[in-house]
């Protein structure tokens, strides 16, 4: 008990016990493309970028490794990219900087950083972009994919393949709903908040003007992009590829055969089951 002489029961150590509610102030920015926050949820392999301040989700898709520096480096130039350290990003990192450089030299490294490393927890604007698209979906997608150990076989190549032909497409539909959806919605009005609010985010994004803000996009020539992706040892089409041409194809057939029934997530798994045996008639 000595080590507890002269501490106050509010000083002893309560582990399990929360830090308590992080301690936020109010965002401000000078214009859209000042910052762009990026975030890969590895659950159902998603990767985002959202307008920092704007609140406009640019970018959600579902990828077959978001752990991958070299699917990674395909995504991109804002003023300042904001991300959670990772390995993966090492190709995101370089270009960004390199991008920077080359068209924007008038821009101090020191005053106005290419890129910046926080916590998780401090990558708010993007961290929170999970929990509305929970919210929105109800039922998280998570909880339907689960519900493939009833009818998925993980030895099975025809499962595994077209599962990966499948729920891709299935997820990604529902994020680009999510995306439509959060950037069209008004956000509520906020009393004292310094950016805009009770309006959409599109409307923002499309009309800074309007709001007091600038547009700090900075133009990147094409040609820039084309040769420092030949840098990266993956194509961007292997990068995000999850079957191969020839599976693709067979699966294709079996699904319009199947009449092309509507990609939902509710009844995915419904398609899953029509569309296996048929899949594996074809392979044998």
């Amino acid at each position: 008990m000595k080590g507890l002489v002269g501490q106050r029961p509010s000083d002893m150590r309560m582990p399990g016990r929360g830090k308590g509610p992080k301690q936020r102030s109010a965002l401000n920015t000078i214009g859209i493309f000042q910052e762009i926050h990026t975030d890969g949820h590895e659950k159902l392999g998603e990767k985002a970028l959202q307008m920092d301040h704007v609140g406009k989700v640019l970018w959600l898709v579902v990828v077959p490794n978001s752990r991958l520096s070299d699917t990674i480096g395909h995504v991109s130039i804002s003023v300042q990219v904001t991300f959670d350290g990772g390995s993966e990003l090492g190709w995101l990192v370089a270009f960004q900087t390199t991008l920077r450089e080359v068209f924007a030299p008038d821009l101090s490294a020191e005053e106005w950083k290419p890129v910046v490393a926080v916590k998780s927890t401090n990558n708010i604007p993007i961290e929170s972009t999970w929990s509305y698209d929970r919210k929105l979906n109800g039922r998280s997608m998570r909880d339907i994919l689960e519900e493939g150990r009833i009818h998925l076989i993980p030895g099975d190549v025809v499962h595994r393949e077209l599962f990966r032909w499948l729920w891709p497409k299935i997820v990604q539909i529902g994020l680009d709903e999510f995306v439509d959806y959060f950037n069209n919605k008004k956000t509520r009005k906020q009393r004292g908040r310094i950016l805009p609010s009770g309006v959409a985010p599109n409307v923002v994004f499309d009309m800074p003007g309007d709001y007091g803000l600038e547009n700090l996009a900075i133009p990147v020539a094409q040609e820039a992009i084309d040769e420092l992706r030949t840098l990266i040892d993956t194509s961007r089409v292997e990068a995000y590829r999850w079957v191969s041409d020839e599976f693709d194809a067979l699966a294709s057939e079996v699904y319009i055969q199947l009449g092309c029934p509507k990609l939902e997530a509710l009844s995915g798994w419904a398609i899953f089951n029509a569309m296996a045996p048929l899949v594996r008639q074809r392979i044998i």
